[in-house]
């Protein structure tokens, strides 16, 4: 088992740091990585990315409804909230595409043809969150507007958010769709030389060990250790964003470590102010490394808003709260690259 959360993860590396949208984000990935950690299995995620869809959806959503989906991101959603979401992703983005690194996210709006859509419930959508309105004819051919959202999302992300609505997903009662999806490629700061890529023994949860290839590299990177694990952090090329890398010391360590991660204070498991030497950073030491070369549901507990069948977060038929939309929202999915 190894968990991966993408590198989409800390708001703190963006100069939107001194927001309160910063902590909330943080806080947010720290409820939704220990949900979803709670299963069997690889887990890779964006926090970010779904916070992203469930503040799409927020704009729209009043009373309960709203009450739900704020306490799940930890925030108070106010005149000013959507505005500080959408300067947070255009910072983001820009990070994202500096030193030679891609970020593409593709969050979309979409609409049966002739369906009444509040202007400010577009607008915001467009403005803040980079989703623009598309109307297409769910009524008569839902399987050719899936299609259509589909091929919109791959060509936004690089060819890789195939098949982001599954087929049956958008039915001829379906009146209005939210699509969000993040891609992400890389660049380290340091590269990895191809040929010092080498077999090792990879050690599984269950106590078995298979061999499998590494790169590797002897560079100087910030590094730390906790009483349960070892913390290494890896920067990407041109950006503040790094690949944070937690493992722990024990084999079967890993539970215990979920246990106490806690991302709404990110940097105070990695390093210990005393070892910053006054820089605020971790301290660099020499290590040689070696990695592997490399869709989620939420549930919170809110059963009157959220419940989670077929492992997708849906909205439940029943009467809703969400007066902000032209009605109640029955199915959001996201997924990420």
């Amino acid at each position: 088992m190894k968990r991966i959360v993408l590198p989409i993860l800390f708001a703190a590396v963006l100069s939107a740091a001194e927001s309160g949208m910063t902590p909330a984000l943080n806080s947010f990935t720290t409820s939704c990585y220990q949900q979803l950690a709670g299963s069997d299995g690889n887990l890779i995620l964006s926090p970010f990315n779904i916070a992203t869809a469930l503040s799409m959806a927020l704009v729209g959503a009043r009373g309960q409804s709203a009450e739900e989906i704020e306490s799940v991101l930890h925030v108070h959603y106010d005149s000013a909230y959507d505005a500080a979401f959408g300067s947070l992703l255009a910072k983001l983005v820009t990070t994202g595409n500096t030193g030679g690194n891609q970020l593409r996210t593709a969050n979309g709006l979409w609409a049966q043809k002739g369906f009444a859509i509040h202007a400010a419930f577009q607008n915001t959508l467009a403005k803040d969150y980079q989703a623009p309105l598309t109307l297409l004819d769910f009524i008569s051919n839902p399987e050719a507007s899936r299609t259509q959202i589909n091929r919109w999302t791959e060509q936004h992300t690089k060819e890789k958010i195939m098949n982001l609505l599954p087929a049956g997903s958008i039915k001829s009662d379906t009146r209005l769709v939210l699509t969000s999806a993040i891609y992400f490629y890389g660049k380290w700061k340091d590269a990895f030389v191809s040929s010092r890529t080498q077999p090792a023994p990879f050690s599984l949860s269950t106590g078995a060990t298979i061999q499998t290839s590494f790169m590797n590299q002897t560079s100087h990177f910030a590094y730390t250790e906790a009483p349960s694990a070892q913390i290494l952090e890896i920067n990407y090329a041109g950006t503040g964003i790094a690949f944070e890398v937690l493992l722990p010391k024990a084999l079967t360590g890993l539970p215990d470590l979920e246990k106490i991660i806690n991302l709404g204070k990110p940097r105070q498991l990695v390093w210990q102010p005393d070892q910053s030497e006054g820089t605020g950073k971790p301290p660099e030491v020499p290590c040689r490394i070696g990695i592997l070369p490399s869709q989620s549901a939420l549930d919170h507990g809110h059963a009157r808003t959220f419940h989670r069948p077929g492992g997708l977060l849906w909205y439940r038929p029943e009467p809703q709260d969400l007066s902000g939309h032209p009605q109640g929202f029955r199915r959001c999915i996201r997924t990420g690259y």
